[in-house]
């Protein structure tokens, strides 16, 4: 779930909107802390799982269990230092070129659903089919 968290943020296709580009939408999620973060987290949460199949795999050695317990550490630190630089990347003006391109994305979105809806009614008023609005 992490890698895949992690390939979207560097990707960020969805959230680029006609006349941004995914690039441009991506540079300014993807400031030099957040990608510092992202492959911390990655490093440690691989490594942690690998670290957690040698233990099994060797009947749990303590030595290789107490790896692992400082391993969970090691993510939950990556983790913390992550979102501390999401949210300094959101408030540095992040937040608001992708909220301005999500609204764009929703009206043009939205306009498609009412002229739908308008077909929806027009094909059902031709077949004698009683139709209500909810809006």
């Amino acid at each position: 779930a992490l890698s895949v968290a992690g390939v979207g943020l560097f990707l960020l296709p969805a959230t680029a909107a006609a006349g941004t580009s995914a690039t441009a939408t991506a540079a300014t999620v993807m400031t030099p802390q957040v990608r510092n973060g992202l492959i911390a987290l990655g490093l440690a949460a691989t490594g942690q799982f690998a670290l957690g199949v040698t233990t099994l795999l060797q009947y749990v050695p303590f030595s290789l269990a107490a790896a692992h317990q400082l391993g969970s550490v090691v993510v939950f630190s990556s983790g913390i230092y992550l979102s501390h630089a999401l949210r300094y990347a959101a408030k540095s003006g992040a937040a608001s070129r992708i909220a301005a391109t999500t609204a764009a994305s929703a009206s043009a979105s939205a306009s498609s659903s009412a002229s739908n809806a308008a077909v929806a009614t027009a094909a059902a008023a031709t077949r004698g089919i009683s139709t209500y609005s909810s809006a």
